[in-house]
């Protein structure tokens, strides 16, 4: 996971957001599964934006809560590499 970054826009505002040790954990916990294998043939769309606001949120950025920031997300783009992105 080391170099995961997540490119985000909420209301125009542009972010790049590391997703660290204590954002995978707290996915993990709240899904239910691991990181890797949430990301596997039966992916949801509703975690790239749960990680997305988690990253914003342990970053130290205000965010409403997710069910609203849904609403303000604009863009996500998925970072695993130099040359390697998911964007949505």
């Amino acid at each position: 996971m080391l170099g995961l970054k997540m490119e985000v826009t909420v209301d125009g505002e542009d972010h790049v957001v590391d997703i660290t040790p204590r954002v995978v954990v707290n996915f993990e916990r709240n899904f239910k599964c691991g990181l890797t294998k949430a990301f596997g043939p039966d992916q949801r769309m509703e975690y790239l934006y749960w990680l997305a606001w988690e990253g914003l949120k342990t970053a130290g950025v205000t965010v409403k809560p997710f069910e609203q920031f849904l609403g303000q997300v604009d863009k996500v783009n998925l970072v695993s590499g130099k040359d390697d992105a998911q964007e949505t």
